[in-house]
């Protein structure tokens, strides 16, 4: 027995099951593309409506430092890939460091550098700067799934990629989500075909990918990695040989260069400039008696040295977790089912129906040894979601997006197999199919531009009761709150604000911070998150109803 490099013919479309086209048509590249074009232009819808986001300040702060600097001190947490992105935009306008050392009021200042007028088109241009990644993510959607089932799988696959509210939520966003998303596709992709044929080149790129997916986020490193073994066991299970030492130097080589490309090929110490960081790790190197000399050498001379801090504070993070909120309920260290509610709640009901049957076929394919590449998308959801659900940080489904094309390969193998069931009657199949992409497609319509806020249709109404931050308020609505109260006519207000924007920045009225437990009179205006998260504080306002709302995520009490 062998692994093909290519899927096996069985599973492509033949020329007499193609509906009404040979295999070589155009449509299905033409559909594909008119659903990438759409979903571009609902992302562009995005920027007019939605201020900035909790973190996209910081990441653009830390990606201007990269880039005017020729350093990445500012924030090690994340890796410079998608912040550099997102501060390209800004960079071109002219836009320089301001030198705060703070990441979020370096990001405002950078917002704010041309003043309020030109807020807008900065942010702009910052968000600018992810969408390529989710064009990149959409193509090799496309690539990998015509390569395994054909061109009219792969149109399916883009069109519920490119239609699913939380992939355009953050894909609209100047944030590191999508960046990952479309890194890890590649690494992924590059990685399953060196092992099928390990040459030079390929294990170059399959370097290439994972230096890349490590520099967009640190998750990458955990998630190739149960990938990369579990592709391993089957090579040895299926070939009975593995990829020889001169194929894995090439990959290491790759990888390394690039991650150490991603921080200016700089060299500096494990521990970052706080005081305590530096105690404990000289506490640590003290541990080790006479060996502690040539390690703390290597300690303190390592390449790309922001990358092991940021993973060091990561790991605090984890001792440390921020709160976690899910269905009205504040909590610390983590829930094990919270990512897949998240995934349960978010993913469009007609995409989970595809999904469902996809993932078992997958196994199946796997199973009897028919379809190796089945093992990808199986691999690319499975690992993801264990490690994320094994983490005491439940921050949003944003963490597990990178799940979403290979939901959107799992799905157009159900679709290719419901239309191969139904030999006699090919209508049949098209025709349910056609019904859930057209549902998810009204599902994607009627949230736009709001992406953010998406829950299915039984849920979507108590959105704010079952998760805050990420999933649903992220500080977004500012634009609507400062239009929403000129309709008012209100010329003082409080605000009780989730997000890291300068207020000031957003040509409100005159405004007052809402004081947790101040109770006040005249109008007030509070983000979701402050009432869900925070009862104690700012439960005085259950007693009123709010007579306004801006966009979703703001609500507007006129306290007599």
């Amino acid at each position: 027995m062998h692994v093909l490099t290519m899927p096996p013919p069985t599973t492509r479309l033949s020329a007499k099951d193609t509906p009404s086209r040979a295999q070589n048509s155009r449509l299905p590249a033409i559909l594909a593309l008119a659903s990438v074009l759409v979903a571009t232009l609902l992302i562009f819808w995005s920027y007019a409506k939605l201020s900035q986001t909790w973190d996209e300040s910081a990441h653009i702060g830390t990606g201007m430092e990269w880039l005017s600097r020729g350093v990445y001190t500012l924030d090690p947490i994340d890796p410079p890939l998608p912040r550099v992105s997102t501060a390209v935009g800004p960079y071109l306008l002219g836009i320089r460091s301001f030198g705060n050392r703070n990441p979020w009021d370096e990001g405002n200042l950078i917002l704010d550098a041309q003043g309020n007028a030109h807020l807008h088109k900065v942010l702009t241009a910052a968000r600018l700067g992810i969408l390529p990644y989710f064009l990149i993510a959409a193509f090799l959607t496309w690539r990998i799934t015509r390569r395994w089932l054909g061109p009219w799988p792969a149109a399916m696959a883009v069109f519920l990629f490119s239609t699913c509210p939380p992939v355009l939520a953050h894909a609209s966003l100047a944030t590191t989500d999508m960046s990952f998303v479309a890194m890890f596709l590649f690494a992924i992709d590059m990685i399953w075909l060196a092992f099928q044929d390990p040459k030079p080149l390929r294990c170059a790129l399959a370097g290439l990918g994972f230096g890349l997916a490590c520099i967009a986020k640190l998750s990458a490193f955990p998630y190739l990695a149960l990938c990369g073994f579990a592709f391993l066991v089957y090579m040895l299970w299926k070939k009975k040989r593995l990829p020889r030492i001169p194929a894995w130097a090439v990959f290491a080589v790759a990888a390394i260069l690039t991650i150490w490309a991603g921080y200016h090929f700089s060299v500096g110490s494990l521990a970052t400039d706080n005081i305590k960081s530096q105690q404990t790790v000289g506490h640590a190197l003290a541990k080790l008696g006479p060996a502690g000399g040539p390690v703390a050498a290597i300690v303190n001379h390592l390449p790309a040295y922001q990358y092991f801090q940021g993973l060091r504070i990561a790991q605090r993070m984890k001792q440390f977790p921020p709160p976690g909120y899910l269905f009205g309920e504040v909590y610390y260290g983590g829930r094990w089912y919270f990512f897949l509610i998240m995934l349960l709640l978010k993913t469009p009901i007609p995409f989970t129906l595809l999904v469902v049957p996809g993932f078992v076929l997958a196994i199946r394919r796997v199973a009897k040894m028919h379809d190796g590449f089945a093992l990808v998308p199986l691999a690319g959801i499975v690992f993801p979601i264990l490690v994320a659900t094994m983490s005491h940080i439940n921050l949003g489904v944003r963490h597990v997006l990178v799940v979403y094309p290979f939901f959107a390969m799992l799905a157009a193998l159900t679709g290719l197999s419901l239309y191969r069931s139904f030999h006699r009657s090919h209508k049949i199949a098209t025709t349910a199919v056609a019904l859930l992409l057209g549902w998810q497609l009204v599902s994607c319509l009627r949230v736009a531009p709001d992406f953010l806020t998406y829950f299915i249709e039984p849920v979507a109404a108590r959105g704010g009761y079952i998760a805050i931050d990420s999933d649903y308020d992220w500080g977004q609505d500012l634009f609507r709150l400062r239009d929403e109260l000129h309709i008012l006519n209100a010329s003082q207000v409080w605000v009780a604000y989730s997000g890291s924007a300068d207020l000031n920045s957003y040509d409100l009225p005159g405004w007052k911070k809402l004081e947790p437990g101040q109770q006040v009179t005249g109008w007030v205006a509070i983000s979701e998150t402050m009432v869900r998260a925070h009862p104690d504080q700012y439960g005085w306002l259950a007693q009123y109803q709010p007579i306004s709302t801006a966009g979703k995520t703001f609500r507007i009490y006129r306290v007599e």
